[in-house]
């Protein structure tokens, strides 16, 4: 499931591509000039884009995604009925019937200064299932499945992002084309990004059969860094490539991720606009060890549409 996620992602990046290498294609395809006016005009210098003209845009989105992976729920231990020494098998979420693409809710608030940025970005995921047939033995902490055995099982993953950004370098492709008044207005600006992000999962497993259930509800933070590439292409169209990792480490607890989005959005007038894109977040989240070790390894990802108000 997560390499199927990762191949409809380079091909959503690779569709994102192509108009770039056309706009900046046009936009240097000039004919040239006489040595003559080479020699005599100035050296060149840098051609900043102007800064954005909104100061907030917020976008709100429906994500049709769905997670995948594999997760270990912490089991009870001791010494007496129904403990454990270990928190059981590693289990795919496939095989919790958990890998339903659905719409969820997502969105990022983004404030610009000048160079500085400054954004906030949310996305959740939530399945409950009432009824799910197993179609293999397994253990999950300290439910012990058969096949054939009737689950219920419930999930809910959101993870939040807050980050400050700098704008450390720009291009404007249209006003350094030899020929400006002929060129596609296109430019690109490279934004540095730092900041937190948060992980928060619930996850619950029981089962109709025996009454037996495992859960665990975990909350992880970690500081992130990352880059953020903006491509221009029209006065209305405009590119954005994201890409934020990050990790942390305490005692027996760990967490580590990467956040990709690439989003295409057009704004058909100054204030209102329309985007879709795909974003996946992949991510490792480990708490505890022996009965009560807690481990997920996964992703959430999929593609997303909504619209943009700035002003």
């Amino acid at each position: 499931m997560a390499s199927g996620h990762f191949v409809r992602g380079l091909a959503v990046f690779g569709a994102a591509f192509a108009p770039i290498l056309a706009a900046l294609a046009a936009a240097s395809d000039d004919p040239p000039r006489p040595a003559e006016a080479e020699l005599s005009e100035p050296a060149r210098r840098e051609f900043a884009l102007p800064p954005v003209e909104w100061k907030v845009s917020l976008s709100p989105r429906l994500w049709w995604t769905s997670p995948s992976g594999e997760l270990k729920l912490p089991a009870a231990s001791g010494t007496g009925p129904g403990a454990f020494a270990d928190s059981g098998d590693r289990v795919d979420i496939e095989q919790l019937n958990l890998d339903t693409p659905r719409f969820s809710p997502a969105g990022e608030l983004h404030v610009a200064a000048g160079r500085w940025r400054f954004a906030f970005s949310a996305g959740a995921f939530s399945l409950d299932r009432d009824s799910t047939v197993a179609d293999s033995a397994f253990r999950a902490g300290s439910v012990e499945v058969s096949p054939g055995e009737r689950l219920s099982v419930r999930f809910d993953y959101a993870v939040f992002e807050a980050t400050g950004g700098y704008e450390v370098y720009s291009w404007d492709f249209g006003a350094a084309s030899k020929n400006p008044e002929r060129a596609i207005e296109s430019g690109i600006r490279l934004v540095a990004l730092a900041g937190v992000r948060l992980h928060d999962v619930d996850i619950d497993l029981r089962s109709r059969d025996d009454g037996t259930s495992a859960s665990t509800d975990q909350t992880f933070i970690e500081p992130v860094g990352g880059v953020r590439v903006e491509f221009p292409l029209a006065r209305r169209l405009q590119i954005d490539l994201q890409a934020t990792g990050g990790g942390w480490i305490e005692s027996d607890r760990s967490v580590y991720s990467l956040d990709l989005c690439v989003a295409v959005r057009w704004t058909p007038t100054p204030n209102i606009g329309v985007e879709f894109g795909w974003r996946q977040v992949a991510f490792s989240l480990s708490d505890g060890e022996d009965a009560s070790e807690f481990d997920y390894v996964g992703a959430v990802a999929g593609v997303f549409a909504g619209i943009t108000v700035r002003f």
